[in-house]
């Protein structure tokens, strides 16, 4: 187990920058052979096993990294990016955030309820919401996560019935099964059984003290005696407004002129010292407890992520967290966070497979064309099966001679998404097209991949 030995808080905090290695399939599964299929007296020929280059970076093997996923769940975390939320009794959008980035006029109630905490008003678009991105970010880092890593994740907010106002999945402990860490991410924070609807108040501070804690009991060696290098990342979309002990900061004391909702969203008053309360406000305090953890990651060199989930230029105190200035970041896109744990260093990782993730197929196509080219017989999709195999059909084409083209779109597990259009009917060079000569039964495996060659660490 990790233990918590104090150590000077004057002393630097080390950042160690290691790199992730994506793996590829096992040998198993990327040496399949190319299927044969039974001959049939008919043109209804079965499938043919397609074979993808992919062209994707590879990064350096490193000490198994053991994340810790901080993820706010509070009801702002409903809003978009922007912090505009849709009024769910009209139908009407506004700006949910009195300091945000938003044009449309300003609501006070985008939350309602005694402690001003139930949601009134989640972006009507789903999949443009705080949690819904952050969500995916962190799916897509567990895609990406070598086996010998391991996750769990913690999500926050006050007023949620979380003991402590946390919550940490798998209850099990950290792991390296990527089935039950999507399961776990799918379910925490659900607010009314939606994966994607949140409620309650940031209470920053409580989760760092609770993922300081968790950690003194979480699993320093791998199985296999390898120690694991401790990796800190919070999605929030800020600012703190709740105290270390769970209440929630009104900042009556010092913003007496604004609303409840305005001093809560308003990061100037959550910092300092509350002579009313005699405590640190919640930033102050989220500060204090980054700093306590910070001592303790020194000790196993780990370090400490931001996400910040809005779009604002008030830092919120997010970047004074961040173990270095690199570490604190605006969310960007869906692989941010792979990115951010490979951190850029890395070596072409391409490799010929029969054998992908299915969702990160994002189309593709295998086109039959009269023996000059000139007209189109028929156009088939390529299909990923439960295995992951990528297969295509000539399923009721006749026999005959054909050109025969194709056309694949995929995100490799570097995050990056290609065009593969380069065919052929073995691993050398492909062509846009190639000449088949189609007996009506046998549908012979393709070979494709990108039709030239790029510069997969971008440099």
């Amino acid at each position: 187990m990790h233990q918590q030995i104090p150590i000077p808080m004057a002393l630097a905090h080390i950042s160690f920058c290691s790199m992730l290695m994506i793996l590829p399939p096992s040998s198993a599964i990327q040496d399949r052979l190319a299927r044969t299929n039974a001959p049939s007296a008919t043109s209804t020929a079965s499938s043919g096993q397609i074979h993808l280059y992919t062209s994707q970076a590879r990064y350096l093997d490193h000490e198994p990294y053991q994340y810790t996923i901080l993820l706010d769940v509070s009801s702002s975390m409903s809003y978009n990016m922007d912090g505009e939320g849709t009024l769910s009794a009209t139908g009407e959008n506004v700006n949910c955030e009195w300091e945000g980035t938003s044009s449309l006029a300003y609501y006070d109630r985008c939350q309602s309820g005694s402690s001003v905490t139930i949601p009134n008003a989640p972006w009507h678009v789903e999949s443009e919401r705080r949690i819904y991105l952050a969500k995916e970010a962190i799916r897509n880092l567990i895609d990406a996560m070598p086996p010998d890593d391991t996750m769990r994740i913690i999500a926050f907010a006050s007023g949620r019935g979380y003991t402590g106002n946390v919550v940490a999945q798998p209850a099990s402990g950290w792991t390296s099964d990527k089935t039950t860490l999507k399961d776990s991410l799918q379910a925490i924070g659900a607010y009314a059984n939606d994966p994607y609807l949140t409620q309650g108040n940031a209470n920053h501070a409580q989760a760092i003290y609770a993922a300081r804690t968790l950690l003194g009991y979480s699993p320093y060696y791998t199985p296999d005696g390898r120690p694991y290098l401790p990796k800190i990342i919070m999605l929030s979309d800020g600012p703190a407004n709740t105290f270390l002990d769970g209440s929630q900061n009104f900042a009556r004391d010092i913003c007496p002129n604004l609303s409840l909702r305005q001093a809560i969203n308003s990061s100037t008053c959550q910092i300092g010292y509350s002579p009313m309360y005699s405590r640190n406000r919640p930033i102050t305090e989220m500060l204090n407890q980054t700093n306590l953890m910070k001592q303790y990651l020194y000790l196993d060199w780990g370090d400490i992520s931001i996400i910040h989930m809005a779009h604002t230029s008030d830092t919120m105190g997010f970047a004074d967290m961040a173990s270095t200035p690199d570490l604190y970041a605006h969310y960007s896109d869906p692989n941010q966070l792979v990115r951010i744990a490979l951190e850029e260093i890395c070596t072409d990782g391409s490799y010929w497979t029969g054998s992908i993730i299915p969702e990160r197929l994002i189309q593709g196509s295998v086109t039959l064309r009269s023996e000059d080219g000139i007209s189109t017989v028929a156009q088939m999709p390529i299909v990923v099966d439960e295995q992951g195999g990528i297969n295509y059909s000539l399923a009721g084409v006749a026999a005959g001679t054909y050109q025969l083209s194709a056309a694949i779109t995929y995100t490799g597990l570097d995050g990056e998404t290609r065009e593969y259009t380069a065919v052929g009917l073995d691993n050398g060079a492909g062509a846009s097209a190639i000449t088949l000569a189609f007996d009506g039964q046998t549908v012979p495996p393709l070979f494709i991949q990108k039709a030239s060659t790029d510069d997969v660490c971008g440099a």
